[in-house]
Parts: structure tokens; C-alpha cells; sequence
């Protein structure tokens, strides 16, 4: 009897043991199906980064079923958008919000446009343009996702891929402002400074709102114009309106580098001497009392040229600061009358 008690007993241990690792091996699994899953996952963003969009459909057909989770069908939108299937994309968008944004149906492009533009998934972004592009839909519908599409573009500064967009809206229908602002900003450059100067002033006509990113466009156009006036003005309203933005801090290296690099060039004479050969004296004229400070220029220069001394610019220009002139600023040459 004892022998037949412990070999029921060592049989239970036994099974006990057997079915406590076949527990633990359940999860691990399904741990690891989940695993491959996410990897593979990764592999198609990458193939579709990159634009090989058929080896991106290779791997998710692989996959199987596809489970109804918002990992998979966010990457079959972006696949089904990068062959140019809007429809599709559209609706694998919609279930992997869970449906709740299935009462703006007719808005869902610009959500997804939205998602894609702010995921940089360019190749999805282009297929959904072609999509746009051949779709039998109203002029005024088209022109405004394809100005979302190049708009995308022109706020990661592609400029070109912002040009090609916005060259296939409608010209006859309403234009959004910024069209014009980064295709004149475009065109600088591709050099082609009239056609700049054309699309800039047009920007300047119809704009109703600024941002940082505008500003400095702008100013980025109008100082390739050599235009010093407005680009100034725009630094302006960058630092004022602006203070803590990018692009404010972008202009501000810009213009202390400029400042740095003059004083490079040309430092005060008390730091080094001189040529003793002096500058061509320019009578002080009524018509010469103001001078545009134009790049790499100083008061020192300015003193040399029209014959009068730093100190004297200086007080004619109290709003000035010496090291902190930005080109284009209108420097006054004569005593006020």
C-alpha cells in the first residue's frame, strides 16, 4: 500500500509539473508571435520609408490575419495611401481610430493627410496626391488637399516637392496665401529672382495671418530680393511676436554672425592698423544724408567714407547699437537740421 501511495503521488508531481509548464509556455507564445509581428511591422515602415512599396506589400501579406489592432491597419492606411488607393487607406484610417471619427467621413482625408504629414511618410503622402490628382471630385475639394499635401512640404522646406504640389491647383479658383509665399520661395532657389518677385508681392497682397515659419520665409525671400527694408521689418515682427520661436532664434545666429564676420573684417583701428590709404570721401549731401548699412559694413567704415568720426554717427543715430547693426538699417551721414 505505502509503494502504491507514493507512486500515485510521484505520477501527480509529475502531471502537476507538466501542466505548469505547459502554462508557462502558452504566454510565451503568444509573447512571441506578438513580437515577430511588431518586427515585421517595422520592416514594412521601412520598406515604405524608403519607397519600395512592393516589398512593403510582400511582408504584409505575409502577416496573415491581420489583427484589428491601431498599429497594423495605421500601416496598411499608410501602404494602401502609397499605392494610390485613397479609398482604402481611408478606410483602414477609420477602423484604427476605432471608428470614432466615422461621422466626419467626409473629412477623414484631411485627418489622415494631417497624420501622414506629421509622420513625414512621404512615400503615402505621394500616392495619395496621385489618388487626388486622377479622382473625379469638385475643383475647390482638390485644391484644398493638394494645398495640404504642399503645404506638408513646405513647412519641411522641400521646396521643390512643394512647387510640383501646388502647380497642379486650380489658379482660377481660391488660393491660400502661403501657395504663393513658397513658390516665390521657390524661386529663389531655382534663381529665378522676377518670378520671386512676382509671387512674393502677390503673398504680401492676400495674406490675412502670419506665423513664425511665414516671418521667416518671407524674410528669407526678401533678402535674396536684396530688398533690406522689409526683410528688416520682418526680423522685426519675428522678435516681437515671436520671441522663444525657432525661427526667431535662427535669425538671431543669422544676424550676429553677419556682425561677427564684419567685425572680422573690418575691426576698429585701437585692435589693429589700418591701411593708411583712406576711403573716397562722399560730399554730405542732402541727397546723401542717410546710408543703407549693407553687408559686412560698420560705423568705422562709415566714419572713413563721408569724413566724419564714430562718435558724431552715433549720436546722429541715438537708436543705433554698434555691435548690433543689421543690414539694411538706415544710417543717418549729417548732423539733424
Amino acid at each position: 500500500m505505502h509503494r502504491y501511495s507514493l507512486f500515485i503521488a510521484t505520477s501527480l508531481l509529475f502531471l502537476g509539473c507538466s501542466s505548469v509548464s505547459d502554462n508557462n509556455h502558452t504566454p510565451q507564445t503568444i509573447t512571441n508571435t506578438q513580437a515577430n509581428r511588431a518586427v515585421t511591422l517595422s520592416h514594412i515602415r521601412a520598406y515604405l520609408l524608403i519607397g519600395n512599396i512592393e516589398k512593403a506589400e510582400q511582408l504584409f501579406q505575409g502577416l496573415g490575419h491581420t489583427e484589428n489592432n491601431t498599429q497594423t491597419l495605421l500601416i496598411l492606411s499608410e501602404l494602401k495611401a502609397a499605392q494610390a488607393d485613397s479609398l482604402g487607406a481611408q478606410q483602414a484610417f477609420l477602423l484604427a481610430m476605432d471608428n470614432k471619427i466615422a461621422s466626419e467621413k467626409p473629412m477623414v482625408s484631411f485627418v489622415l493627410l494631417d497624420y501622414f504629414c506629421t509622420e513625414k511618410m512621404w512615400p503615402a503622402i505621394e500616392g495619395y496626391g496621385r489618388s487626388i490628382n486622377s479622382a473625379v471630385i469638385s475643383a475647390d475639394l482638390k485644391n484644398t488637399q493638394l494645398t495640404t499635401i504642399g503645404q506638408c512640404y513646405f513647412e519641411q522646406d522641400k521646396w521643390q516637392a512643394a512647387r510640383y504640389w501646388f502647380e497642379q491647383l486650380d489658379f482660377s479658383g481660391s488660393i491660400s496665401p502661403t501657395v504663393y509665399l513658397a513658390l516665390a520661395r521657390e524661386a529663389v532657389e531655382s534663381t529665378q529672382y522676377v518670378r520671386a518677385k512676382d509671387l512674393i508681392e502677390k503673398y504680401d497682397t492676400v495674406k490675412s495671418t502670419v506665423n513664425a515659419h511665414t516671418l521667416w520665409t518671407a524674410f528669407e525671400v526678401y533678402t535674396a530680393l536684396n530688398q533690406p527694408q522689409q526683410a528688416i521689418e520682418l526680423g522685426k515682427q519675428l522678435r516681437i511676436l515671436f520671441p522663444n520661436n525657432s525661427f526667431t532664434r535662427r535669425y538671431i545666429l543669422l544676424t550676429k554672425r553677419e556682425r561677427i564676420q564684419a567685425m572680422k573684417e573690418d575691426p576698429l583701428p585701437s585692435l589693429t592698423l589700418r591701411s593708411s590709404l583712406p576711403l573716397p570721401l562722399e560730399p554730405k549731401s542732402a541727397t546723401n544724408a542717410f546710408h543703407i548699412i549693407k553687408k559686412s559694413e560698420t560705423l568705422y567704415q562709415l566714419s572713413k567714407r563721408y569724413g566724419v568720426t564714430t562718435s558724431e554717427l552715433m549720436s546722429w543715430n541715438p537708436d543705433i547699437v554698434i555691435d548690433d547693426i543689421s543690414i539694411g538699417t538706415e544710417i543717418r551721414i549729417t548732423p539733424l537740421r
